[in-house]
């Protein structure tokens, strides 16, 4: 019953604010992306201050390696569709991404670059490096329930992103293990989880992107485009 009337209470904090934007084109439906649990602090937040800092932590998809420019990352744009959708709310977000990373070398840097800045949502994008360089499950596993519970201690909330579709690379077994690590890590801690493998692998499948227009030529790294619609669905959060 208390969560109920907490829902209904910031539904109606929500209210003096302007709705999302309709979908984009890059859209998909629920069961591929969502649907989402609310996100009840950061909800909070914005009804109660009209502002909301958000850090998004990871490797290079955080980072933007592959775009134009930095304002193409998929956190610059975040923050201009949320502007955008909240005009009259100040919105943040802060790019702590750095390419080539793993769990245990973003942890190593949690306090100065996320936490420092006391952020009311942190979106971890997590898991590709360690497939690449063959990490342990386990230890993937032990390093995302850290982080989680440094986050949650901080007293801001939590969603993990997991590593995209490769549609001109072979899938293998490292790839799949982590994917799972991390979606098995969110629902052990019950933080929302990012399917962003099904997300991509929708795009291609229903045309909207081919390899070419989703991925820069080392047929890794995402485009301007791409980016624009992930940030466009994390944005839905």
């Amino acid at each position: 019953m208390r969560s109920l009337l907490a829902l209904s209470l910031m539904t109606l904090a929500l209210a003096g604010l302007p709705s999302p934007a309709p979908a984009a084109a890059c859209d998909a439906p629920s069961g591929i992306w969502g649907p989402f649990a609310p996100l009840e602090r950061t909800q909070a937040r914005l009804a109660a201050t009209r502002s909301l800092k958000v850090v998004a932590i990871g490797s290079s998809s955080t980072y933007g390696t592959g775009a134009t420019s930095r304002e193409h990352s998929y956190p610059a744009q975040l923050a201009r569709i949320l502007r955008e959708r909240f005009p009259q709310a100040k919105v943040e977000v802060i790019n702590a991404g750095i390419g080539g990373e793993t769990v245990a070398r973003n942890l190593a840097r949690f306090d100065r670059d996320v936490l420092a800045h006391h952020p009311d949502l942190v979106i971890w994008q997590v898991g590709t490096n360690d497939a690449f360089q063959k990490k342990a499950v386990q230890e993937v596993y032990a390093g995302v329930q850290a982080g989680i519970r440094q986050v949650r201690a901080a007293g801001a909330e939590l969603v993990l992103m997991e590593s995209q579709y490769f549609p001109e690379r072979p899938e293998t077994e490292a790839l799949s293990q982590a994917r799972a690590t991390i979606h098995q890590a969110a629902a052990d801690a019950g933080v929302e989880f990012l399917p962003r493998y099904a997300l991509m692998r929708h795009w291609i499948e229903t045309g909207l992107f081919s390899p070419a227009t989703m991925l820069v030529a080392d047929k890794i790294h995402m485009t301007d485009a791409s980016y624009q619609c992930l940030a466009e669905r994390v944005a839905d959060l």
